[in-house]
This record gives C-alpha cells, sequence and structure tokens, in this order.
C-alpha cells in the first residue's frame, strides 16, 4: 500500500478542487447584472427612509436613467411612492433616493429598475412616532478586501 503525505494530499485537492472554480469563475464573468452591488436602505425617521443602490452598466454609457418604486406589500399591488433618478460616471452610477411621506413605524419595501433590469426587493421600516421604550437597529458598512477578510459579515 503506497502512503500519501499530508502535503501530497493537500496539493493535489486543492488542484483538483480548483478546476471546477475556474470554469464557475468563467461563466460568472460573462454574466453581468445590472444590480450586482445589492440593494439598501438606511437613516430611518418616523416619516421617511434613504434608499440607496448601485448599477453597473458598460462603461460606454455616461448616465442612466433609475427607476424606483416603494409599497406597503412584497408584490408592490399597494406603491405609496415611485420616482426615477439619472445617475452616471460622477456618481459612481449610484442612486440614493431619500423617500418621505411615509407612516411611522410601518414595514415597507423598495426595488429599482434599470436597463430593463429589476433589483432584488429589499424591505426597510420607519421608526415608531414616540412611546418606544426600546430600538434594534443594524449597521454595515463597505469591505476593503485588499486590508483583509470581514468576518463579521458571516455572523
Amino acid at each position: 500500500m503506497r502512503r500519501i503525505s499530508r502535503r501530497l494530499f493537500l496539493s493535489t485537492s486543492s488542484a483538483a478542487a480548483a478546476l471546477p472554480l475556474i470554469r464557475t469563475v468563467r461563466l460568472d464573468a460573462q454574466v453581468e447584472p445590472v444590480f450586482r452591488h445589492g440593494v439598501a436602505s438606511g437613516d430611518p425617521l418616523a416619516d421617511r427612509v434613504m434608499l440607496w443602490t448601485r448599477v453597473s452598466i458598460p462603461t460606454a454609457t455616461a448616465t442612466a436613467s433609475v427607476r424606483w418604486a416603494m409599497a406597503r406589500d412584497p408584490k408592490f399591488a399597494l406603491i405609496v411612492a415611485h420616482g426615477e433618478q439619472q445617475t452616471g460616471e460622477g456618481r459612481d452610477f449610484t442612486v440614493k433616493v431619500d423617500v418621505g411621506g411615509l407612516e411611522p413605524g410601518t414595514t415597507y419595501y423598495y426595488r429599482f429598475e434599470a436597463a430593463r433590469a429589476q433589483s432584488v426587493i429589499g424591505r426597510t421600516r420607519t421608526l415608531p412616532a414616540r412611546g418606544v421604550s426600546r430600538i434594534r437597529l443594524g449597521v454595515a458598512s463597505c469591505s476593503n478586501y485588499p486590508f483583509g477578510y470581514f468576518n463579521a459579515y458571516a455572523a
């Protein structure tokens, strides 16, 4: 029986495992979704909330028109606010919308549309008007991969 060292096993296993990943990366590189950075909401008040996204479009395009909608239900049957915003290279193709006129302590759903594509549906909530003894907020920031992995995102 031939003995295999741990070093030999790891080097051959990792080479074999990398082949499917290389093919996957190539396939993913061909697909360019418009909303690859997702959507976000934040800075809630009792009557308003900020929405954010970034569109990924061909660099030859100088500007992009992005539509947004906010509804009380995830199927967007009860739309309470909507609009359109231009973005471009000067804004790094990001869109930031301050949606006002909302009800306090209410859950809302939002989405963006651009270049015949639709973003995922996000969920947000306005702050209650008053009478709250406790509130829980989440905080996230952008990663900077050249400076390491951000393991807190896994939690």
